[in-house]
């Protein structure tokens, strides 16, 4: 059964996308330019669905909580944070003036302990939402790179919008609330 001609090439048409009606012919057209906007809204809907559906086992995410707060305690150990030693942005940005950013080792000598430590704390949301997301896809997300990439943002405040976190345990339950509170609605 034909749907007509694809919109986006003028070919015989073979589908109808599910959100819009337009015929389109092939994945190379869903996904071209100028249906975007649709067609990503459409992969964001199908991963905030699955996300709300799955939930990760309790026995490997009680492992996976006790691990990130295993190595929140040792780096917390490793470098106290100093609450007297915060610079403003233009202060790091002449700290960091003539450092090459792809050099970790250089960047991390130029941070404060206190940057340092934010840094630890911001890193276990991030991580935590990876792990979350390897557990939902089975570790291969290569079909739906997009959609994880959208998921990852979406679960980790930090990486999404700037959120810094007081301890591993709220970078965790942060991700929990995201995971299956309300942020998942539109």
């Amino acid at each position: 059964m034909s749907a007509g001609t694809c919109t986006f090439c003028a070919n015989g048409a073979k589908y109808v996308c599910p959100r819009c009606g337009v015929p389109y012919c092939s994945l190379p057209c869903y996904r071209s330019s100028r249906h975007e906007r649709c067609s990503e809204g459409f992969y964001r809907e199908c991963v905030m669905d699955s996300l709300r559906r799955e939930q990760p086992d309790p026995a490997v995410r009680r492992r996976m909580e006790e691990t990130l707060a295993r190595e929140a305690r040792l780096q917390a150990d490793d470098e106290p944070a100093d609450s007297d030693d915060s610079d403003s942005e233009d202060e790091l940005s002449e700290r960091m003036r003539g450092v090459d950013l792809d050099d970790a080792e250089a960047v991390w000598s130029r941070l404060t302990p206190a940057e340092r430590d934010e840094f630890r704390r911001q890193v276990i949301n991030a991580l935590y939402a990876y792990a979350y997301l390897r557990l939902l896809y089975d570790g291969d997300w290569s079909a739906s790179t997009l959609e994880a990439s959208d998921g990852l943002c979406l679960l980790s405040g930090c990486l999404s919008r700037g959120e810094v976190m007081d301890s591993g345990r709220a970078a965790v339950q942060a991700v929990d609330f995201h995971a299956g509170g309300s942020a998942w609605h539109h």
